[in-house]
Formats: C-alpha cells, sequence, structure tokens
C-alpha cells in the first residue's frame, strides 16, 4: 500500500486494494495457470506470475481496469523489464503493448480466441 500512496495517483491506490481487482486479478492468474506470458513466449522460459499487468494502463483507460483481455500476468521481474519499455518512450511503449496483445491472441489461437474462452467461462 505504502509504494501505491508514493507512485500512484488515490484512484489508482484505492483500485489496486479493492476486492474487485482482487477478484479480477486472481482470475487472470487462473486463466493462464499463473504462468508468466512474456517468458515463456519471448525468453522461452517457464516462470510463476505472481503479477498481472494492464496492457493498456488505467491511467490511459479507466475504464480497461476490469478487462482480462487487458491483462497479462508477468513475474516481477518481467513486469519491470515491461515498465521500463513503457517509460522509455511513446514508440516503444506502443510496440511493446501490441506484442503483449499479440502474445495473448497466439496463446488463445489453438482454442478459438481468448473470447471464446471468456464465453465458455460464463
Amino acid at each position: 500500500m505504502e509504494y501505491n500512496l508514493r507512485r500512484r495517483n488515490k484512484k489508482a491506490a484505492a483500485f489496486y486494494v479493492s476486492a474487485e481487482w482482487r477478484k479480477v486479478r486472481a482470475f487472470a492468474l487462473s486463466l493462464y495457470d499463473s504462468l508468466d506470458m512474456y517468458a515463456y513466449y519471448v525468453q522461452h522460459k517457464i516462470v510463476v506470475a505472481d503479477m498481472v499487468h494492464h496492457i493498456t494502463e488505467i491511467e490511459e483507460d479507466w475504464t480497461q481496469r476490469l478487462n482480462v483481455e487487458n491483462l497479462f500476468p508477468l513475474s516481477n521481474g518481467n513486469h519491470g523489464i515491461i515498465s521500463a519499455l513503457y517509460k522509455k518512450d511513446e514508440a516503444t511503449k506502443r510496440q511493446t503493448q501490441e506484442l503483449l496483445r499479440n502474445i495473448i491472441q497466439q496463446h488463445w489461437k489453438g482454442v478459438g480466441g481468448i473470447e471464446k474462452v471468456l464465453t465458455r467461462l460464463d
């Protein structure tokens, strides 16, 4: 919580400790079997994901904060890598966001896409 208060605005800090976020975060991790998708598809390693990254950041689009299709499971280490890429410059951030979206599409391609998976879970 201290990190949130120092690094994020109050609205975002409150969101990240909310029950709704904890529920969606846990669901997203379970959807990917807690696999760090960046490690698996880019680094070709199996690494446990312990956090979920917003591809489109909540400061950029608040409406996407609970959208499972906007969430990307990562390890703490790879979250640092992705965060650094986002901060480098706008072009690198957009390229990284596109990479993350493409990884999700690739991952779910064999079952008809993440939308189909989410529909089956409803």
